[in-house]
């Protein structure tokens, strides 16, 4: 395989990357979630041999390989169809998400092992891979938007935005209204959360280890934690390329 698109198929955004052998990656690319067909005529009009599908969110993955067998279109699993060179201490196999292995696995190849990998998504996961450059276990937590919800459901008096704003982190650091607490208590949970989680990954792997975040917040979220010492904003995609670049090379030997 020489040219393939890359599509992360999550449960709040869909994004996607031309991916072409020994060239530089393509700009990532984002749309709406309930366009796979948009998906698919990329790989189309790009001439792609596969879709590489993260499918984080499973109905979104059905729909976008509903569209590609309408377009003939070869789909690709990481993990199944396509081999991600990482051992697991999972205890139940196939528990993990494919997203999270391909996240560790990038992470690896980009700053070496030990590592600690944290996403700031819909939720907040933790991945610790050793020095083997195993990934030995992890966490899961809710994320923003999942403590949005949350909130909301509990407390339907409470005003929560739809997209919340960031928290100030300057003289007025406590909220001065209802709208303000929120904020404040909602953005530094996150903060303290990623935070203590990046610790307990160092703990089980080397407290010296190298904190990578990516997911749709962790821009914004990297202002309340300490933790983290590198961004890489579509970090699956990432190792899903670098896992595409193994396997070519491998089946040309």
């Amino acid at each position: 395989m020489k040219r393939a698109l890359i599509v992360d198929a999550g449960n709040t955004t869909l994004s996607w990357r031309r991916w072409e052998l020994d060239e530089p990656a393509g700009p990532v690319m984002r749309g709406r979630r309930d366009k796979a067909e948009e998906v698919v005529a990329a790989a189309v009009d790009g001439r792609a041999e596969a879709i590489v599908l993260i499918a984080s969110a499973p109905e979104l993955g059905v729909a976008i390989e509903a569209e590609a067998i309408l377009a003939r279109m070869r789909v690709v699993r990481p993990g199944k169809d396509l081999p991600v060179a990482m051992e697991t201490e999972y205890r139940v196999a196939g528990q993990l998400g494919v997203d999270r292995l391909l996240g560790a696995y990038a992470a690896m190849k980009l700053v070496g092992a030990p590592v600690v990998t944290c996403s700031a998504g819909t939720c907040v996961t933790m991945e610790a891979v050793d020095k083997r450059g195993v990934l030995v276990g992890g966490a899961i937590t809710p994320g923003l938007r999942a403590m949005m919800a949350g909130v909301k459901a509990a407390a339907p008096h409470l005003p929560v935005p739809e997209e919340l704003p960031l928290a100030g982190l300057g003289g007025d650091v406590v909220g001065k209204t209802t709208e303000e607490n929120l904020s404040v208590g909602i953005w530094l949970s996150l903060g303290a959360m990623l935070d203590r989680l990046a610790e307990l990954g160092r703990y089980a792997v080397g407290m010296g280890a190298p904190v990578v975040m990516t997911g749709g917040d962790a821009a914004a979220a990297v202002r309340y934690c300490r933790a983290v010492t590198r961004i890489v904003p579509d970090l699956a995609m990432d190792g899903a390329a670098r896992a595409l670049e193994a396997w070519v090379e491998d089946e040309q030997l």
